[in-house]
């Protein structure tokens, strides 16, 4: 059957915006990852990405999230783990 995977947008505005080298930063963007196996075992993660450190868009996490099956077969990864095939992922 393999791990079913639940992906689900979030933005939350700062409190006060952040002033960085890359200009205002007002808000937190991502994706929250919610990963259940055949026996009913529950982890969570996130996806929030930073651009200007190098890593994906979230725009491209996004789609690659949207082009995933409903249920993933991670037998055949080592440590099964996703391919990598973001930036983020490559480190």
């Amino acid at each position: 059957m393999g791990v079913r995977a639940e992906f689900r947008e979030y933005r939350r505005a700062f409190r006060r915006p952040l002033m960085t080298a890359h200009g205002v930063w007002s808000e937190r963007r991502g994706i929250l990852v919610k990963l259940t196996d055949a026996g009913g075992r529950t982890g969570y993660g996130e996806i929030a990405p930073l651009p200007w450190f190098g890593s994906e868009t979230l725009e491209a996490a996004i789609a690659l999230c949207q082009s995933l099956p409903e249920f993933l077969d991670l037998a055949g990864y080592p440590g099964r783990s996703p391919p990598r095939c973001l930036p983020a992922s490559l480190g």
